[in-house]
């Protein structure tokens, strides 16, 4: 009875170990950022009260996983949720994984933190179309100009 007692507990924890996940803590940072920053500007840059998070996760099927997770779209991932977004301020950065033998599992990266915005990049409104001519002087100099929609329309279809 005492041999079956120990192969139930040791089972146990054998089963227990295999389900669990595993997450590393790599570091808190001040400034993490995968953009290029103008920092002769960041007296105009703000700061914003929310934290975001940003992930990037590969998935383990069966055997196989389907890419390899990387911090850096982790951080683009946590940039990209607020316009103007140049950089992840007072961040925390986390590893973490998680296998069902010959099932399932997870792997990826997840930072979380403030956003610091650049006003001057977040008023840029991004869904605005902006038409430009470029012309090319036989000297190999070039011009351009903003035209507005019919204008750029009407030269695109003018024969040559």
């Amino acid at each position: 009875m005492k041999k079956r007692n120990v192969f139930l507990a040791i089972l146990s924890a054998t089963v227990l170990a295999m389900f669990a996940g595993c997450t590393t803590h790599h570091g808190n940072f001040t400034v993490i950022s995968t953009r290029n920053i103008d920092w002769s500007r960041a007296h105009e840059f703000v700061r914003s009260s929310d934290r975001v998070e940003g992930r990037d996760i590969v998935h383990i099927i069966i055997l196989f996983p389907t890419g390899t997770p990387s911090m850096f779209a982790a951080v683009d991932a946590a940039l990209a949720q607020v316009p103007g977004a140049v950089a992840l301020v007072d961040s925390a950065i986390r590893s973490f994984g998680w296998y069902i033998p010959w099932i399932y599992g997870q792997q990826g990266w997840i930072i979380e933190g403030s956003v610091l915005i650049d006003p001057l990049l977040a008023s840029v409104d991004m869904h605005s179309t902006t038409y430009l001519v470029l012309h090319v002087n036989e000297s190999g100099d070039v011009t351009k100009r903003e035209v507005c929609e019919d204008e750029f329309l009407r030269l695109a279809n003018r024969p040559s």
